[in-house]
């Protein structure tokens, strides 16, 4: 079963993304709430992908792409961020991520890419 690793400062955003990749995908899944957790659990755990909100309170996603790439550069990362912030498709991919979504997010679009992601790192 695939283990991914989920960062939002959201709670309920984490809470509704957590629920939908057990319940719906069938995926295993770590959360936190910042860069630093998020870093301590992809030591401890080495997930298969990272869902990563880019706008997080300590250190933004890019530089957590940064830190990932650092280590291993073959996890995927898929970035999500608010409707309102100013990032774009082409920032994510010039800074290593492998998707994007914008929030409100479509769970159906979000379900696909993970799987794509997930399937090709197979």
């Amino acid at each position: 079963m695939a283990n991914i690793l989920i960062v939002d400062p959201n709670e309920d955003s984490l809470d509704m993304l957590q629920e939908f990749c057990t319940e719906e995908m069938r995926i295993t899944c770590q959360t936190a709430h910042d860069g630093q957790e998020a870093l301590q659990i992809l030591l401890e755990h080495a997930p298969d992908l990272v869902l990563s909100e880019i706008e997080l309170p300590d250190l933004n996603g890019f530089e957590l792409v940064r830190r990932i790439r650092g280590s291993t550069s073959s996890m995927p990362v898929v970035f999500m961020v608010s409707g309102t912030a100013a990032y774009t498709w082409v920032d994510a991919l010039n800074h290593g991520a492998n998707g994007f979504f914008t929030k409100p997010l479509s769970l159906m679009m979000l379900s696909v890419e993970l799987s794509r992601l997930l399937q090709e790192k197979r």
